[in-house]
């Protein structure tokens, strides 16, 4: 099973910010180790707002020092053009066949105000390996941990 980490940006990558991500984070994939031995990992970008690095722990797993670096060239691409690539007080979700990203808190007063509902498409960033990826990084919002906010804001 391949582990998968997944980072959203709070807007589209520019051309000139793809072609900067590309060219920063594949020297570093093709050189990432764990414990000295090398990960057997690549990356993708998704949607043109998602990063997503993804390990092959069966090959060897990523070690706490490893995942420390892979934070380090990540917080490095988003100091270049302040993407919010580590905020993890985004959400990102379908509107008018756009991906929106907005604050949790922003995103509670558009499920109150009824902007949002059970059927929206929300990119769950609560995933872990390739298998939750294929089957639940983009789905309804009542079959994510956030129909539990819809629940919540209805009552309040």
């Amino acid at each position: 099973m391949k582990k998968v980490w997944v980072f959203q940006s709070k807007r589209e990558f520019s051309k000139d910010e793809i072609s900067f991500i590309n060219d920063n984070l594949h020297p570093f994939i093709t050189q990432w180790k764990a414990h000295g031995n090398e990960l057997s990992a690549d990356f993708t970008l998704q949607d043109n707002r998602f990063i997503k690095v993804q390990v092959d722990e069966e090959m060897e797993k990523a070690s706490g020092c490893s995942i420390d670096s892979l934070t380090r060239k990540i917080k490095e691409i988003d100091n270049q053009f302040q993407l919010g690539l580590l905020d993890r007080n985004l959400i990102s979700f379908i509107e008018n066949n756009d991906i929106k990203t907005i604050s949790l808190f922003d995103f509670k007063k558009e499920i109150k105000s009824g902007n949002i509902s059970d059927e929206t498409i929300f990119y769950n960033m609560a995933i872990s390996n390739s298998d939750e990826f294929q089957t639940q990084f983009k789905i309804k919002i009542k079959d994510s941990w956030a129909k539990n906010l819809l629940a919540k804001e209805a009552k309040t």
